[in-house]
């Protein structure tokens, strides 16, 4: 009976320390800088005919873009690919805090 604790607590304690990965993910500054850039870029309905956004390279440059010029969607397309790699990691944390909550409340 005592294993069964011990191993309930170790699994709630991996499901306390995924969640707070993936509140760390959610809130880290180059993700958010990411998500808000691409939808700066993918959003743009009307206005100037360049949008500023920070470089990906280096956030502290700021990167003037021409509206629907080839570097807006080469860059669309780098912000996206970047934003996948923070969405494939949050993914993957989920998935593995729900198969541990349904190995806890088995």
């Amino acid at each position: 009976m005592g294993s069964i604790l011990i191993d309930r607590k170790a699994v709630l304690e991996e499901i306390l320390s995924i969640e707070d990965q993936i509140r760390t993910e959610r809130t880290n500054p180059t993700y958010l800088n990411v998500k808000r850039n691409l939808s700066r870029l993918e959003d743009r309905v009307f206005g100037s005919t360049t949008v500023s956004v920070q470089s990906l390279d280096d956030p502290s440059k700021m990167v003037n873009i021409k509206y629907r010029s080839p570097k807006m969607k080469e860059t669309v397309t780098l912000y996206r690919e970047r934003q996948t790699e923070f969405d494939a990691k949050i993914d993957k944390l989920k998935v593995r805090n729900a198969s541990l909550r349904r190995e806890l409340f088995e």
